[in-house]
């Protein structure tokens, strides 16, 4: 803008044409990281951004927020999100002829899965039949054949979180340590979760804990289908193709029909049974323990490490009780005690 000065002084009058040039500072946004949500839950968080001229428009520059989920002009993210998952979009904001974009992640999560180890935490299995095993696989998981589990029992949901391993044992062995409370617990040998199950039961006297039987997880994962997977893998699954070679919170991949996440990929879990490659040929029938001795544990499901292939159903892995490793961990069955 212009304008004149005018200056007086012992009687004289002197006056000088200004022209003033105002700019806007450089904008920027300030929000580095989005809050998680709950799925079913209302949500709000607000956007901030600064320079310009302080009147800030906001807008999608790419990607989509999650289902249920919108962003208004004057930046506030608000709704209540409908589905599991992390969602990454680029936010864009103008401001005095200027703008600015910045790419940000939203996770949304599956409520307090993963935390303590009450009854929210634990699916009711229905005693069944099932084809236990694969012909597409390798040796060690034929022959297909019938199994009959007389029992019914309580499987938990999600794999064993840092949160919960650190509540009964007061420490976390995790690799992964920085991803969180409700990420699995990884690092863990077959002992040590004998260890955790023991100090677990002694807690407390209304449940008896254990890992499942062989035969028990792959019932619980196979949730009454017969293919090489429960549903959509990339839709279920943490692995090799998707996981960024890390383990993430549990309960962020959809479920099986029965309500167990991460039943394929995020880790591998120890089950309770050694492992025999030609069990299958001489396995009961019905609740079949597994040997009664060997070298190795059997573990399953696969982890975020792994293929598609060894993220089956019916794909069989074994190692030695005492070995760790980043991407195995486990989960719980618990039966009301006697």
């Amino acid at each position: 803008s212009n304008f004149t000065v005018e200056v007086s002084s012992a009687g004289r009058t002197g006056t000088k044409d200004f022209t003033l040039n105002v700019r806007s500072l450089p904008i920027w946004i300030s929000t580095t990281a989005l809050a998680s949500a709950v799925v079913g839950n209302p949500y709000h968080e607000v956007l901030v951004a600064s320079g310009g001229d302080g009147n800030f428009t906001w807008s999608m520059d790419s990607g989509v927020l999650p289902e249920g989920l919108a962003l208004s002009a004057d930046g506030i993210v608000s709704g209540t999100p409908t589905t599991l998952g992390s969602f990454s979009f680029t936010l864009r904001v103008t401001s005095g002829g200027q703008e600015a974009s910045k790419f940000l992640t939203i996770t949304i999560v599956s409520g307090d899965l993963g935390l303590a180890l009450d009854t929210l935490q634990f699916a009711l299995i229905a005693a069944g039949t099932f084809e236990m095993g694969s012909w597409d696989g390798w040796s060690a998981e034929r022959p297909v054949h019938t199994v009959t589990l007389t029992q019914p029992f309580y499987m938990q949901k999600t794999e064993v979180t840092q949160a919960q391993w650190e509540e009964v044992m007061g420490h976390n062995l995790s690799w992964f340590s920085a991803c969180g409370e409700t990420c699995p617990v990884e690092s863990v040998s077959w002992n040590d979760v004998q260890d955790f199950i023991t100090a677990l039961n002694a807690a407390q006297q209304e449940w008896t804990y254990r890992l499942p039987t062989e035969a028990e997880w792959e019932y619980a994962a196979r949730a009454g289908t017969t293919g090489a997977y429960a549903g959509s893998l990339d839709q279920m699954a943490w692995y090799g193709a998707n996981s960024g070679n890390r383990t993430h919170p549990v309960g962020l991949k959809a479920p099986n029909a029965w309500s167990l996440h991460d039943m394929h990929g995020n880790v591998a879990e120890w089950v309770q049974d050694w492992f025999d490659g030609g069990y299958y040929s001489v396995s009961p029938a019905s609740d079949p323990p597994g040997p009664v001795t060997g070298t190795y544990r059997v573990v399953r499901g696969g982890s975020c490490w792994y293929s598609a292939f060894a993220l089956r159903s019916a794909y069989r892995r074994y190692t030695r009780p005492y070995y760790r490793d980043s991407g195995r961990g486990f989960r719980l069955v618990r039966t009301p005690s006697q």
